[in-house]
């Protein structure tokens, strides 16, 4: 007989249990909001910025755009997982808040090659991977299983409306503000309209670290979230369920976690979507460091391309709650394999020529299928994550996006170089069907290897089982270990 508790819950359940939650979930919604816009501000500009500022090629531009991503990635699994599965979400979001407030003042003020460089392959990635993961886990933490698809979903949107703020600005900046000379403490810098633009992203970073900092507590566990569900209730303890003192956390290294998570099958399903989404998180890398440059060249620099950019966003607000009921008709895989297909047509519009609504019609595609996918795979990660050990999946989770960036900005360079060039012969729709192969891979892929990869819950349930089992097993060896030890003290100690 099927059990109705494990039941997906309807949408008027899920907004019901949704508005029990504590505050703090609200608080990561707002922190979400404003670290989102400082990140869509440098990068819907970083590569028309790096070359029109410190006089980059476009190759040069690509490149740096890339290995942007790439340290982000790279130092999410060095440091990323690790720090923060062991200091906390309060610890890691202020950390990582104050990271980011530094490198972001320094992008305002910087003027020499070195010191971009250190800034966006050094500050800026450290800050960014102890922040974006932490707060995913703390959405886990304050929701429930009839919650949790609905907030990642509200999660999601947040981050769009911020995008459309910042796309908007854009044009506001490029439009009103002048290149000017100003002097802070008898340092003198050209302020342009994108170092303004970077300069209020860092406020709004300020007030990231500002609400961490006063309204994020200590241990989210003591917000009272709503009844736990079937899966946090069973990662209790059997010393915390019948009252006893549970010993305080020990601190893991990373090295354990690593060779603890890696042990895992269901990791390495997961590792292997992870890699095969990368094809279609490419068209987003694409709308961010090709796009831009794309709509300069074709219809001239007086184009409003935040405009036409913003529209993806916009819709990811609309569509989002339209789309929500589907997660309790479909699941998160079929889902996002569906989405990723969609979102892979949207390059081929581009191959009917420099029009703009050829361009309208790339960002509208691509904002639907967006829309059906990427918060599923927010949900998606953290269903296949044990407690204690999100970090090291939130951080693998954003990898295809920044290893997409160091692919992006590696192709961007030669694709505009070669196709769509400032001055000379363009063939611009090469690139985008170049483009377009690459994203459709995808979809194609992740269909077919279905039944290989995707992680079901009888199979999740079934491994943290055995897992259990073997952790007790091993921890009655080592107790029945321990008291033969003493036996064999007594006996020595009696016979002497």
């Amino acid at each position: 007989m099927e059990d109705k508790s494990k039941q997906p819950a309807s949408f008027s359940e899920a907004w019901s249990d949704l508005k029990a939650s504590p505050k703090g979930l609200f608080i990561i919604f707002f922190l979400k909001f404003l670290e989102s816009y400082s990140y869509f501000c440098i990068i819907y500009t970083l590569i028309i910025f790096l070359s029109e500022e410190f006089k980059y090629s476009d190759e040069q531009a690509g490149w740096s755009y890339g290995l942007f991503g790439m340290c982000t990635s790279l130092y999410g699994f060095i440091f990323g997982g690790f720090l923060i599965d062991n200091l906390g979400v309060k610890v890691s979001l202020s950390l990582g808040c104050s990271i980011l407030l530094a490198g972001r003042c320094l992008l305002v003020v910087c003027s020499e090659h070195y010191q971009i460089l250190l800034i966006l392959y050094t500050i800026l990635p450290i800050g960014t991977c102890l922040g974006i993961p932490v707060m995913q886990i703390a959405i886990r933490r304050f929701t429930t299983d009839k919650s949790r698809s609905l907030a990642y979903s509200i999660f999601y949107a947040m981050m769009n409306v911020s995008a459309i703020f910042s796309a908007s600005a854009i044009d506001f900046f490029r439009k009103y503000v002048t290149d000017s000379t100003v002097t802070v403490m008898n340092y003198k810098f050209e302020l342009s309209a994108y170092r303004a633009l970077f300069l209020s992203g860092a406020c709004t970073t300020l007030l990231s670290l500002l609400t961490s900092l006063i309204f994020i507590k200590n241990n989210l566990e003591n917000e009272n979230p709503p009844e736990r569900d079937e899966e946090q209730q069973s990662l209790i303890s059997d010393s915390e369920a019948n009252g006893l003192v549970v010993p305080k956390k020990k601190i893991v290294g990373p090295v354990a976690i690593i060779k603890e998570v890696t042990s895992q099958k269901s990791f390495w399903k997961f590792v292997c979507m992870i890699l095969l989404l990368m094809g279609v998180r490419i068209v987003y890398r694409h709308l961010d460091a090709t796009f831009p440059k794309y709509m300069i060249r074709e219809f001239g620099k007086n184009v409003m391309y935040g405009s036409i950019i913003a529209i993806n966003p916009f819709l990811i607000v609309i569509l989002i709650p339209i789309f929500a009921p589907l997660s309790y008709q479909f699941s998160a895989y079929a889902q996002i394999t569906f989405g990723a297909f969609i979102t892979s047509l949207s390059p081929f519009f581009l191959l009917l020529g420099p029009q703009i609504w050829s361009c309208v019609m790339f960002v509208v595609v691509l904002s639907i299928g967006e829309a059906l996918w990427s918060p599923r795979l927010y949900e998606y990660t953290i269903f296949i994550t044990e407690k204690g050990r999100e970090g090291i999946y939130m951080a693998l989770a954003s990898s295809p996006m920044f290893i997409a960036t160091l692919v992006t900005g590696a192709t961007s360079g030669i694709f505009l170089e070669k196709f769509c060039p400032e001055t000379g012969e363009r063939e611009s729709w090469k690139m985008w069907l170049l483009i377009g192969i690459i994203t459709i891979t995808s979809p194609i892929l992740l269909f077919f290897l279905k039944n290989k990869i995707e992680v079901t819950t009888e199979e999740l349930h079934k491994e943290r089982t055995e897992k259990k089992k073997k952790e007790e097993l091993k921890k009655k060896l080592e107790t029945d270990s321990n008291l033969l030890q003493i036996d064999r003290q007594a006996e020595i100690s009696f016979s002497k």
